[in-house]
């Protein structure tokens, strides 16, 4: 039973309930099934997965409900020797059905990819994906490809540098105004283990997406986000991370020390501080600034 409060102001309806929070009952089910079957070489994979439209979970987290989702792919692998240049080299091809309860297709795609590992530890994957149809907000968008790939190099134990990139067609996901435009993605993933305690792990992104008749922006912007890790021992470690934001302009920090002698006792302290450009000026200024902490340990009666 929902609690009764004044949280939410939109009285939308879902069937016959509200999304109001006034004490209505709600009764949903979810159910989830996977069949698979692997072999040296051959690998099937079945998955089903539906929730119903009033279902909610009070643990976890589920991002949409009402749909029904099939998955189903199936892929050739070979492994060479290793003497060989080529390593590995897999191929896959699948298709992915969304339903929703009144049995609109919101969604209809088939897919295929080929991975390809080389001596030197050198990982990379291409595929390509046809969008037969994707519905959003009553649009429903046809005929869209999209080609992507990635490519990771590890050096060493101590270096790993990886990209990846996506070029095709998408939805720009605006209610008031949804068309399809000509979106590109492009982002670096980085690892660097300085020293035996010392870690840093870099990441970009960048995406935008264009109107295809005159090529104008709909958006474009990135992201950047660095981890800096310190293992003074087993049981004591620090943690930084950095995010900043260009879509909309802001960035935070987030300190965080661990202490952990025992899986049964554990404490940290951290905080985030978050900043966001003063109007128009090269400024920043706090936003929101927390402090959290935990400690637990475990008492044996």
């Amino acid at each position: 039973m929902e609690p009764q409060a004044d949280w939410i102001e939109e009285n939308d309806q879902i069937l016959d309930k509200n999304t109001q929070l006034d004490g209505e009952t709600l009764n949903g089910d979810a159910l989830y099934f996977s069949l698979q079957r692997n072999t040296k070489h051959w690998n099937t994979e079945i998955e089903y997965e539906q929730y119903s439209p009033h279902y909610q979970t009070p643990l976890g987290f589920v991002t949409q409900n009402s749909i029904r989702l099939l998955d189903i792919s199936h892929g050739y692998q070979h492994f060479f020797d290793k003497e060989n240049f080529v390593k590995q080299l897999g191929i896959y091809a699948g298709t992915e059905f969304n339903y929703n309860y009144a049995n609109l297709r919101k969604l209809l795609d088939f897919g295929t990819a080929m991975y390809v590992q080389l001596s030197g530890n050198v990982d990379s994957e291409i595929s390509f994906n046809y969008i037969v149809n994707e519905e959003f907000e009553g649009f429903n968008a046809k005929d869209m490809s999209q080609f992507s790939g990635f490519v990771s190099y590890s050096p060493s134990e101590t270096v790993r540098l990886g990209m990846f990139s996506e070029v095709g067609e998408s939805i720009r996901y605006d209610a008031d105004n949804p068309a399809i435009g000509n979106s590109f993605f492009i982002g670096t993933f980085n690892n660097f283990q300085i020293t035996p305690k010392l870690r840093f792990s870099p990441t970009l992104r960048y995406s935008q997406l264009k109107n295809k008749d005159d090529q104008s922006l709909y958006f474009s912007g990135y992201i950047a986000r660095a981890n800096l890790n310190y293992q003074f021992n087993p049981n004591l470690s620090f943690r930084i991370i950095g995010e900043f934001n260009d879509f909309d302009k802001s960035f935070f920090l987030q300190p965080l020390l661990k202490w952990n002698p025992n899986p049964f006792t554990i404490f940290y302290i951290g905080g985030t501080n978050g900043y966001s450009q003063i109007d128009t000026q090269n400024r920043y200024s706090i936003e929101n600034s927390q402090l959290y902490l935990k400690f637990q340990y475990l008492f044996d009666l």
